[in-house]
């Protein structure tokens, strides 16, 4: 629930301001529709749309600009369920994207929080970029249930 009203609030902030706290500002879904540039330009257009959804808390707009393999995995409303039931230390955190590289269809992308830089991986499908599970993400939900997973997380400390 607070997790619900959290995400109303960064979603109902000005487009541009930055609500306090490091949170980010979201102007809505945009996973869906039109092709996009296979270009560095594109990946990073792609890579800062998930995230910015992924920070204001639109996990179902997150899961849906995974890649194509990873479609079969979670279902959108079960992603968003498990990130309700066991948050993620970094919701809410602005996820900005510092640089990009390209190799053919695949694209490293560096992303800088409050925590530090990690990179993540897109892909270019269907005309899209799309956002690659690392291999034990990818593991973690071919293997269990959100049920398994919230309980295997708040076992190790891994919810906020």
């Amino acid at each position: 629930m607070i997790g619900a009203v959290v995400a109303l609030m960064i979603a109902l902030a000005p487009a541009g301001e930055t609500p306090a706290g490091g949170r980010t500002s979201y102007s809505g879904p945009h996973a869906s529709g039109g092709s996009e540039e296979r270009s560095e330009a594109g990946a990073r257009a792609a890579a800062t749309r998930a995230f910015d959804a992924y920070s204001a808390g639109d996990y179902e707009t997150f899961r849906e600009m995974w890649s194509m393999s990873a479609h079969g995995l979670i279902t959108p409303p079960d992603y968003a369920r498990l990130q309700e039931l066991c948050p993620p230390s970094d919701h809410g955190v602005r996820h900005t994207v510092e640089s990009v590289r390209l190799a053919g269809d695949v694209a490293e992308v560096n992303v800088a929080t409050t925590d530090g830089t990690v990179i993540h991986e897109f892909v270019f499908e269907d005309g899209r970029w799309r956002y690659r599970l690392s291999a034990e993400q990818y593991a973690e939900y071919a293997e269990n249930s959100v049920e398994r997973i919230v309980i295997d997380r708040r076992q190790a400390d891994a919810c906020a």
